[in-house]
């Protein structure tokens, strides 16, 4: 009974649309075609700024779009890096794999460093970092004083200039770009949506 109940009020239902005057049964269906045409386009605009949002973000990441400083000329460059700039961090690996360890703050006496092995070397040997070319061949020797800092460069044949240093200030400024990026299009978001649904508004039929 309850079954052919539902039934009769689907079928009543039916026709209760079908029953509508002309004029309102074509308002009806072209606003119920116009909120599916809506929704679909505003599906693909959301989708397409997702995938510029995603590629966006993998490409230009922070550590690739730092300009940092840019050196055409190895006596530049290791000037630039063995000036003495220190960091908060108290750990330094260098680029030969070797680790500046310094001894707690309360005691005195001066730093002392040991390499990969646990064995005692000196400032000089622990601070020497080494830039090869593309066969492995050593290219550029210098004293890495200056803390916290990106290389960017491409071993060549008998080279490796021009190398781009990258300081902490630089990825902090990346960061800060990035951030913006982030921003624009969480704004594009909202702006597709709210012109959709202005369309959708002004479009449809009363």
């Amino acid at each position: 009974m309850v079954g052919t109940t539902q039934s009769c009020k689907k079928k009543q239902g039916k026709r209760s649309i079908g029953l509508l005057p002309e004029r309102e049964s074509a308002i009806y269906f072209h606003n119920r075609k116009l909120k599916r045409t809506c929704a679909i386009v505003l599906v693909v605009l959301l989708a397409v700024t997702g995938v510029g949002h995603h590629v966006a973000t993998s490409i230009w990441g922070p550590y690739s779009i730092m300009k940092g400083t840019t050196f055409t000329d190895y006596e530049s460059f290791i000037e630039y890096m063995e000036q003495d700039v220190p960091t908060e961090s108290r750990y330094e690996a260098n680029y030969d794999g070797s680790v500046a360890v310094p001894v707690p703050e309360d005691q005195v006496g001066p730093t002392t460093y040991y390499d990969q092995y646990g064995n005692e070397i000196s400032e000089e040997e622990a601070l020497t970092s080494r830039l090869k070319d593309k066969n492995g061949n050593v290219i550029c020797e210098y004293i890495h004083r200056r803390n916290f800092v990106f290389l960017r460069y491409t071993p060549k044949d008998g080279a490796v200039l021009p190398i781009t240093v990258c300081t902490e200030d630089d990825l902090q400024e990346a960061r800060q770009t990035a951030a913006v990026r982030h921003v624009i299009f969480e704004a594009a978001y909202c702006i597709e949506c709210l012109v959709i649904v202005l369309v959708y508004f002004k479009k449809r039929s009363k």
